[in-house]
């Protein structure tokens, strides 16, 4: 059975994103005080009694037609109105019926929709007399609620479920559409940077679809959008978030969420898409953002957009960006870098595919002989040095212990110390060897007393010998 779609409209600051909020019970659209806080359309599973249906929140249909933002909001709202199954008028009963409500009630009922009126912020018995007036606006019974504590939501859920489906109580698991084994979760993927850079536009021109509201104004997109996609039949989520501010200036709700959003998400990210200005010097910010992502231990794909604006390109040109990138953000010289124009279309879907090359380097698997061998090859062609004050290390043993990320077991003699640059080295030597595209690596240090042991290192005495008398 085809999932049912429910759409939440309603006029500026009523409460809208706090009921969407509950209803999905996790914070993804933003909550303020702030009139016009949102301003694309979120979408998200409710389960309610057995039904799984869709819920979109909108902004306000109460705006500037002459301001290409608010402009924009609207035309989000009309979407999502015409393509919901049922519509959840929501107002508000503190401020009784406005006249743009009465004006937006008279474009519903064209629209031949299930319509509920909800009346919102009615947590109290006295607010809750004054529902009736709501009655004027010819869509039915309205029903008292409050986003913010809940209180009435279940009956309303009741109504919503039993107008998308009144047998749904009595259907089979398989009626309800719910699989008998788990799908495989889609690639998750997150565009971050600064405002402005173009993430919002890049993920319309890979969607061919304008769902995420794109303007040369930064900040458009305040909440984190969630939408899945198809690409040569992988199933990815594309992710946009919000630009990342300057410290200075994150003091305000909607940055501050924002940030915090981010960095609560990265643990269920797959990729990183870090999107760059090239037309712009990269920033502290930048780095910044560059730097939360690789602690993070995620993989990364760098975007150079606004390609198209880079003049007098020659055939040195992208080699010598690529060069500036990595002298300025070198604690991510891993990753694939991919030079678009999100207004030109250009190369758009390439962030795709080196996504999903990056996703499948990311369970590479070397064999135990394959990674002592490697371990071997790499000694030889730089000795491992030791950190000041001790000896020569002994190396023993060189494993893979993990993947997502791939992580390795280097076994050394407890009594002496392998330098963090040697580490680096090694790093280094294994994405030379191997690939490992976009990809963090970890390197584990596990220290073996070989006093009692009759273990053979892969750095022998004789050397060691040799060093400590050339210390001499």
């Amino acid at each position: 059975m085809k999932k049912k779609t429910v759409a939440i409209v309603g006029r500026a600051n009523v409460g809208k994103s706090t009921l969407f909020n509950k209803l999905i019970s996790r914070p993804s659209a933003l909550v303020s005080p702030i009139a016009g806080t949102t301003r694309d359309r979120l979408t998200a599973t409710c389960s309610w009694a057995g039904l799984d249906f869709t819920i979109i929140d909108t902004g306000g249909f109460d705006v500037n037609m002459e301001d290409i933002i608010e402009k924009q909001i609207y035309e989000q709202t009309e979407k999502a109105i015409q393509q919901a199954d049922l519509i959840l008028f929501l107002v508000d009963t503190s401020s009784g019926t406005m006249p743009q409500d009465n004006e937006f009630a008279l474009y519903l009922k064209k629209t031949n929709k299930n319509i509920l009126v909800v009346a919102n912020k009615a947590d109290t018995l006295h607010k809750r007399q004054y529902i009736n007036e709501f009655y004027k606006l010819g869509l039915g019974e309205p029903i008292p609620v409050s986003s913010a504590s809940g209180s009435g939501l279940g009956d309303l859920l009741d109504v919503v479920t039993d107008i998308l489906n009144p047998d749904h109580l009595d259907m089979t698991d398989e009626e309800k559409g719910i699989p008998k084994t788990r799908k495989a979760k889609p690639i998750s993927i997150m565009f971050v940077g600064q405002p402005n850079v173009g993430k919002s536009s890049l993920i319309n021109a890979i969607l061919n679809e304008e769902r995420v509201i794109v303007s040369p104004i930064p900040h458009t997109t305040r909440g984190v959008q969630t939408l899945d996609f198809k690409y040569k039949k992988k199933d990815f989520r594309l992710l946009d978030t919000a630009g990342l501010r300057r410290r200075g200036r994150k003091s305000n709700i909607v940055e501050k969420f924002s940030i915090d959003q981010i960095k609560g998400l990265l643990p269920q990210i797959d990729i990183a898409i870090i999107v760059l200005d090239i037309t712009q010097r990269i920033s502290v910010q930048d780095q910044k953002i560059a730097d939360l992502i690789t602690k993070s231990k995620i993989n990364t794909v760098i975007v150079a957009n606004k390609w198209d604006l880079i003049p007098d390109k020659d055939d040195k040109t992208v080699n010598k960006y690529i060069e500036y990138i990595f002298d300025n953000l070198p604690f991510i010289y891993f990753s694939p870098v991919v030079f678009t124009s999100a207004t030109e279309n250009q190369r758009v879907r390439k962030i795709l595919d080196l996504a999903y090359e990056s996703y499948q380097e990311r369970f590479r698997i070397l064999e135990p002989n394959a990674a002592n061998k490697f371990l071997k090859w790499a000694m030889k062609k730089m000795r491992p040095t030791k950190s000041k004050g001790t000896k020569q290390p002994y190396l023993i043993n060189f494993t893979q212990v993990r993947t997502d990320p791939p992580t390795f077991e280097l076994k050394v003699d407890s009594k002496s110390t392998l330098s963090g640059a040697y580490i680096k080295y090694l790093i280094k030597r294994l994405r030379e060897k191997f690939g490992f595209l976009g990809t963090p690596i970890k390197i584990e240090l596990t220290k073996v007393d070989l006093s009692h042991k009759a273990v053979k290192p892969l750095i022998g005495d004789e050397d060691d010998n040799e060093e400590k008398e050339g210390e001499k």
